[in-house]
């Protein structure tokens, strides 16, 4: 029923591509730009911050993860991202 849903507002294309696993380093090192946030939500039970801390690790980049599921957790993630969006050293 979901899926149905997505692939009349989104296209089938974009169902198939949401079925593969994404390359996050591809991503983030030729689609964002070091002032732009990237926020990742995933099915309940799954965390995608493994993902994340690796990539920022391999990279040498610093990383900052917030839990947004609360209004302290929202409060600190503008924070973060009005903090990082003001550098141009590629924080995460």
């Amino acid at each position: 029923m979901g899926s149905n849903f997505v692939a009349t507002v989104m296209g089938r294309d974009f169902v198939s591509a949401a079925e593969q696993e994404l390359d996050l380093a591809k991503i983030v090192n030729d689609e964002v730009k070091s002032n732009t946030p990237v926020l990742l939500c995933s099915v309940p039970g799954y965390d995608a911050c493994g993902r994340v801390n690796d990539l920022s690790a391999s990279q040498n980049k610093q990383c900052t993860s917030i839990a947004i599921g609360s209004t302290e957790g929202f409060n600190l993630a503008e924070k973060a991202i009005s903090s990082a969006s003001k550098t141009e050293d590629g924080s995460y």
